[in-house]
C-alpha cells in the first residue's frame, strides 16, 4: 500500500500545488508522511457528518477541496468547529490533505473538467495571472434556457439561479466553480456570452445585466461537486489502495 507522501506525490501530478493562490493553504494538513494508507475518503468539506464517515471506515487520509485549517489556530481548545474536527482525526490517524485553488487552475483540474462536462471546447484560462475559471465554446450555439437544463442536469441541482433572455443564443461560454462572481467582468472582457459561477453578487448581476451577458449562479456547491469524482479517480490509479467518495448533500434547497 501506499504512502501519505506517495499520494501527496501522486496528487501533485494533478494539482501541483505551486498553482496554488498565495491565500490558500494547500497540502497535508494533518498526518505523517511515511504512514501506510490502504483507505482513502474523497469529500468536497471535512464536515463533522464526512469525519464520521471516515472514522467509521477507518480511512487513514481524507482528501478534501476546502482545507480545514485555513485561519491560523491560537489554541486547541474544543469548540465543536475546527479545533473538535482536527482532534478526531488525530485521533482517528486519519490525515488531511487539501487540494483547493491549485486543483480549480491546473490544466486538466477542476474547472476545466466541469467545462468538459458541458460539452465546452478550446477551453483556456479565464484569469489569465492566476489560471483560475475557463472559458470556451460550444460545438453549437443553445439557448440560455437549453444551457441553464444542461447545467441543472450535469451539476445535479434545482438551486440556480438565472440572469437574461432565456431565448438569448450563446456559444461562448466562461465558468468558474465556486465563489467566482468577481471574475465576471474579466468573462465580459474575454467575449462570454454567458458565465457560469457561484455566489455572485447583486451589484455585479446588474453590471452583468446591463452588459447583455447571461449568468448562471448556480452555487458554491453544485460548482464545486465534481471535484470529488475528478480527485476519486485520478486516486485510484494508485495499486494498493482503496478510494471511496463520501457521501454529501448540498446544504441549500429549493422551497
Amino acid at each position: 500500500m501506499p504512502t501519505v507522501n506517495e499520494i501527496v506525490a501522486h496528487m501533485e501530478l494533478l494539482a501541483p500545488a505551486s498553482l496554488a493562490e498565495e491565500w490558500d493553504n494547500v497540502g497535508l494538513l494533518i498526518g505523517d508522511m511515511g504512514a501506510s494508507v490502504s483507505r482513502v475518503l474523497v469529500a468536497l468539506d471535512a464536515t463533522a457528518s464526512v469525519v464520521t464517515q471516515a472514522e467509521e471506515w477507518g480511512a487513514e487520509l481524507l482528501v478534501v477541496h476546502h482545507p480545514l485549517i485555513f485561519s491560523p489556530l491560537k489554541n486547541l481548545v474544543e469548540d465543536g468547529g475546527v479545533v473538535t474536527l482536527v482532534r478526531r482525526l488525530l485521533c482517528n490517524c486519519c490525515g488531511l490533505l487539501a487540494c483547493h485553488t491549485n486543483l480549480d487552475s491546473a490544466p486538466g483540474g477542476l474547472n476545466h473538467y466541469v467545462g468538459e462536462l458541458l460539452g465546452l471546447q478550446q477551453l483556456r484560462p479565464l484569469a489569465l495571472d492566476s489560471g483560475l475559471g475557463r472559458i470556451g465554446t460550444l460545438a453549437t450555439p443553445v439557448s440560455v434556457a437549453e444551457f441553464t437544463a444542461r447545467v441543472a442536469k450535469i451539476l445535479a441541482t434545482d438551486t440556480l439561479k438565472v440572469l437574461g433572455d432565456p431565448e438569448k443564443q450563446v456559444r461562448t461560454v466562461a465558468l468558474c466553480t465556486g465563489a467566482g462572481g468577481d471574475f465576471a467582468t474579466a468573462a465580459q472582457a474575454a467575449g462570454a456570452e454567458l458565465y457560469l459561477t457561484g455566489e455572485v453578487k447583486h451589484h455585479i448581476a446588474l453590471l452583468a445585466r446591463d452588459a447583455g451577458m447571461a449568468i448562471i449562479d448556480a452555487g458554491h456547491y453544485p460548482t464545486e461537486r465534481p471535484m470529488v469524482p475528478l480527485v476519486t479517480a485520478h486516486l485510484r490509479q494508485l495499486a494498493g489502495v482503496e478510494v471511496v467518495a463520501a457521501v454529501e448533500e448540498e446544504p441549500w434547497r429549493r422551497e
